[in-house]
Order: structure tokens, then C-alpha cells, then sequence
């Protein structure tokens, strides 16, 4: 009987031992949860620095590999945008569609790296003003290492195409969620 016991505490013992240690081990594979998350307004006012290749065809006008630069103004603070755009617009309705990538160098110190992507829904008719709506997704390094944005954002892109060379403003407005791995951040 009482070898049995010993068995029996022994078996228990092991047991309790592996179940802890797959415990430890399951919490230590835990994927990371985002510790801090706050609302997030941005403001930016770029101008078109290089149209890249501009065509138009069947009343569609077509920029691919535009450039966009301007300042910005965020949840983190001030910063320089700079953009390359591609977009489709129809010069009749307004409607279109425009994607793009983009950086936004922060002061003091690190940047964050993005993409866009969104429609062009209409325009304002004898201003040269086309209303867009679209998403903006950035990732910061630098200083802000870890750091995400999720936005979604209303902008007013005016361009003087057709009644000269093609040139643009883009000012835009967005709001969303800043996205830090833990808190407090310094």
C-alpha cells in the first residue's frame, strides 16, 4: 500500500508539473495585445511637386506616379508628408478612384510609412475641387517603433486640368486610432 501511494503522489507530482509548465509555456507564446489606444485627428495640405505621367482618355483623366508633399499635423505632432499618388478621375462626374503610398517625417525624430486607397465621389462644379474619401494605414519606426494609425479621411484635391498644365492641392482632414504597442509611451 504504501509503494502505491508513492506512485500515486509521484504520478500527481508529474502531472501537476506538466501542467504548469504548459501553462508557462502557452502564456509565454501569447500573442501580443495592443496596450493603448487613442483617437486620432490629422490634418495635411499637399501640393503636386511632379504630375508624373498624366494622360486622358475618354474624358477620364489618369496621374500615375504623382508626387504630393506638405506639411501635416496629427495625434503626434507636426510632421512633412510626402506622397506618390496614382488616380483616375472623371473629369464629367467627378468619380474615380486614387491609391497611393506615402511617409510622414515626425519632429522631433522618427517617421511613419503608409498606404492609401480610396474614391473620388464627386466635385464642385466651376472650382476645379473633387471631393475624395479614402483609408490611410501607417506604421511609425524611429521613435516610433511599433506605433500603427488606422485613419479614414475626407480631402478636397483641386487640379487646373484641363485649363492648364496639370497641377494640384490636396487637403485633407482624417480621423481614426493611434495604435501603441504598450503604455505608458514615452
Amino acid at each position: 500500500m504504501e509503494m502505491r501511494k508513492k506512485i500515486l503522489v509521484t504520478t500527481i507530482a508529474i502531472l501537476a508539473v506538466l501542467a504548469l509548465s504548459t501553462v508557462v509555456v502557452s502564456l509565454a507564446w501569447w500573442p501580443p495585445t495592443p496596450k493603448y489606444a487613442v483617437p486620432s485627428r490629422a490634418t495635411a495640405s499637399l501640393d503636386c511637386l511632379d504630375t508624373g505621367k498624366v494622360w486622358e482618355t475618354h474624358g477620364i483623366l489618369h496621374m500615375k506616379g504623382s508626387y504630393w508633399t506638405g506639411p501635416a499635423m496629427g495625434a503626434m505632432g507636426p510632421g512633412v508628408v510626402e506622397a506618390w499618388v496614382d488616380f483616375s478621375v472623371n473629369l464629367a462626374t467627378g468619380q474615380g478612384t486614387f491609391r497611393g503610398k506615402f511617409e510622414v517625417e515626425m519632429f522631433p525624430g522618427g517617421v511613419f510609412y503608409g498606404s492609401c486607397k480610396g474614391t473620388f465621389v464627386g466635385f464642385l462644379p466651376g472650382t476645379g475641387i473633387f471631393v475624395s474619401y479614402g483609408t490611410y494605414d501607417m506604421y511609425g519606426a524611429g521613435a516610433f517603433e511599433g506605433v500603427t494609425v488606422k485613419q479614414t479621411g475626407v480631402a478636397n484635391v483641386t487640379l487646373t486640368y484641363p485649363d492648364g498644365p496639370p497641377y494640384g492641392q490636396w487637403d485633407q482632414e482624417a480621423l481614426g486610432v493611434v495604435v501603441f504597442p504598450y503604455w505608458p509611451w514615452p
